[in-house]
């Protein structure tokens, strides 16, 4: 989870995103998994892969504009293996064939149960948290 965070902080930092085309991702991302009917589809190894390509789709789609592979390598150097990237891309296009809009139905789902899942881990981080952490101040010590 906290990986899945970490990669999408550097999609958006790096390419430049907005908050919204990671919500995208998610979507295009639920479609490929439907689109796969394979359990093996989505593993602990291919994750990575299928999470940044769905934001590169995603960003395509959400500014409609162009954005090239060799721009977002450069980008991206350093921070993630890339070079099957074009190939992912392609095989997700036939995959969910090139069904890569989000209409706003759609969108506000994903964005709220995404927003509602943070809240909960939130809430549960602080549950975890000592008491006098929660309340701003530490207790003296003897």
């Amino acid at each position: 989870e906290q990986d899945c965070v970490e990669v999408l902080d550097i999609l958006r930092g790096q390419l430049q995103l907005d908050a919204e085309v990671p919500v995208a991702a998610f979507v295009i991302v639920e479609r490929c998994v439907q689109a796969a009917k394979s359990k093996r589809f989505l593993t602990a190894d291919t994750w990575k892969p299928i999470l940044i390509t769905a934001t590169i789709l995603a960003a395509k789609t959400w500014f409609d504009e162009r954005i090239w592979l060799v721009d977002v390598r450069h980008q991206l150097r350093g921070y993630f293996d890339l070079e099957h990237l074009g190939r992912h891309e392609a095989d997700m296009c036939k995959l969910i064939q090139f069904r890569f809009n989000v209409g706003p139905k759609n969108f506000y789902e994903y964005y709220f149960a995404l927003r509602d899942l943070g809240r909960k881990k939130i809430e549960q981080q602080q549950q975890q948290q000592p008491e006098f952490r929660r309340s701003g101040h530490r207790r003296a010590s003897r």
